[in-house]
């Protein structure tokens, strides 16, 4: 059997920094349930939100995070964040990441809810994807860290007060395999894929939240999750698991929001108009959308010169002009998508779950860094934050390896679902997300809570024989369903509206 001192599941910005920064005299395995590569990391479009300038302040980033969470973030974990930031852009740089300049200096923008320009990218629009191949390709030069792709991890199991037993599919061999380890770290991201229209990639199904109640770790906030204003809505519909993002910065950059009849309305919602907080903007799109029977509003930007268009937005802008879109001639079609999940794992701010040596960070874990709602591009900032402050705690474990892994099975087959099961799968997915969507999304009402709450009820009794299929693709609804039930739950459990949680 396959040990570990450390097995990080997941390979998004969270847990590849993780990997970085544990001593090189610890082994460490990373499971990864698609590509190294696959996750929400790489669709980070607007980049990270951290103190550089000599006019920017701690204090000013820490009191912007506080008002967008909307009285409910946890203050001691803001100020580990704002502090923290810059020390780990620095050992980026230091380590070679490169940065988009304005001569000698990096550049900065702002976008919504920040007071300044602190928001520093790569790529133009494509920082998450520059962070991720930086990181993945420090991370294969370490020795001691494996990659192990493909692998969606089931289960994990405690075996002794100092060691877990991992199972995990190994979808090319068609296998479920066990790995032992003596710490875990979750990083598995969040679950957008819950609902039916989501900016997050097919990964983001939310088994972390699955692995946590199979352990029983605490969970924290999931009734606010965010939805991003502006997802690019193509003027012909189109199939696919995940909505094109038009980036926070198309806003920050000077973007107008427009509804059909090509007024600018965002002043009748927020006196910070197109800059309000995403939560704030989102339901004002969703009140345009409803009054005009549309499907989406449109994000002008025809007024900035083409040229900077092109070097700031190269991806969004190419992207669009595939659908026949110019953005410096056009406005951009643009809807509200499932974005961001802010709540998750309950941790410490060094990533400590309620269970001893089990460790949650990024998008799946819940600091309540981001209370109800969370500031723009503070996600990757969370995601290097806390990955490093989880390697310090780890560095303070002791490891005992010991023979006792090899009393676990270590290989069994799963056999590959039959087309009827997969076709249930698939309807019972669609109707999941469509439920969440509709009665969990933007808007909800007291009433339909309950109902959708009865309802998954019924799903998940009457579909606990597909739901319990040994194979990845019940797995993952397994979690979907979960994450939807806990959703639900929270959000019945929160009287009134705050921050992303807005009823009726």
């Amino acid at each position: 059997m396959h040990y570990s001192d450390i097995t990080i599941i997941g390979s998004g910005v969270a847990g590849l920094y993780t990997a970085l920064q544990l001593p090189e005299t610890l082994s460490v395995t990373i499971l990864t349930k698609a590509a190294v590569d696959d996750g929400s990391t790489r669709w980070a479009q607007g980049g990270i939100a951290v103190v550089l300038a000599d006019e920017d302040t701690f204090e000013s980033h820490v009191q912007d995070t506080l008002v967008a969470g909307d009285g409910l973030c946890d203050e001691e974990a803001v100020r580990v964040l704002v502090k923290t930031g810059p020390e780990c852009v620095r050992d980026l740089i230091t380590r070679g990441m490169q940065f988009d300049r304005d001569g000698e200096t990096i550049a900065r923008t702002r976008e919504a809810a920040h007071a300044l320009p602190r928001i520093i990218h790569a790529g133009g629009d494509a920082t998450g994807k520059k962070l991720e191949e930086f990181l993945i390709d420090k991370v294969k030069q370490l020795a001691n860290v494996t990659i192990i792709e493909y692998s969606s991890v089931a289960q994990i199991t405690p075996i002794s007060s100092n060691g877990f037993a991992l199972r995990y599919f190994a979808q090319r061999d068609g296998v479920v395999k066990t790995l032992s380890t003596s710490a875990v770290v979750i990083a598995t991201g969040g679950c957008g894929q819950a609902f039916l229209h989501t900016t997050n990639p097919a990964t983001s199904t939310g088994n972390g939240v699955l692995l946590a109640k199979q352990l029983g770790l605490a969970l924290k906030d999931l009734e606010f999750y965010q939805f991003h204003p502006t997802a690019f809505r193509p003027p012909i519909a189109e199939t696919g698991d995940r909505d094109f993002l038009i980036s926070e910065s198309v806003r920050g950059e000077g973007g107008i929001l427009r509804n059909k009849h090509g007024e600018a309305f965002m002043a009748q919602y927020d006196e910070r108009k197109e800059l309000a907080p995403r939560d704030i903007v989102t339901r004002a799109i969703w009140q345009e959308m409803k009054k005009d029977s549309s499907d989406h509003v449109l994000l002008d930007v025809t007024h900035l010169s083409s040229e900077h268009l092109l070097k700031r937005f190269p991806t969004i802008a190419a992207t669009c002009m595939e659908h026949g879109i110019d953005i410096a001639k056009q406005p951009i079609p643009v809807s509200p998508s499932a974005h961001y999940q802010m709540g998750g794992i309950a941790t410490d701010t060094c990533g400590k779950t309620s269970v001893d040596r089990i460790f949650a960070v990024g998008e799946v874990a819940c600091t309540a860094v981001h209370g109800a709602n969370r500031l723009a591009s503070n996600s990757l900032l969370e995601g290097l934050v806390f990955a490093k402050r989880a390697a310090e705690a780890i560095r303070e474990l002791t490891f005992e390896r010991s023979m006792m892994w090899d009393e676990h099975p270590q290989v069994e087959a799963f056999a590959p679902v039959s087309a009827e099961n997969e076709a249930r799968l698939l309807s019972l997915r669609h109707q999941i997300k469509t439920l969440l969507w509709e009665q969990v999304g933007i808007v909800r009402t007291a009433s339909g809570l309950e109902t959708v709450m009865e309802s998954f009820s019924t799903l998940s009794a009457k579909n606990k024989a597909l739901l319990s299929l040994p194979h990845p693709l019940a797995n993952d609804l397994l979690a979907i369903l979960t994450c939807a039930e806990e959703m639900v739950k929270a959000a019945f459990g929160r009287k009134g509206s705050v921050g992303a949680h807005f009823v009726l």
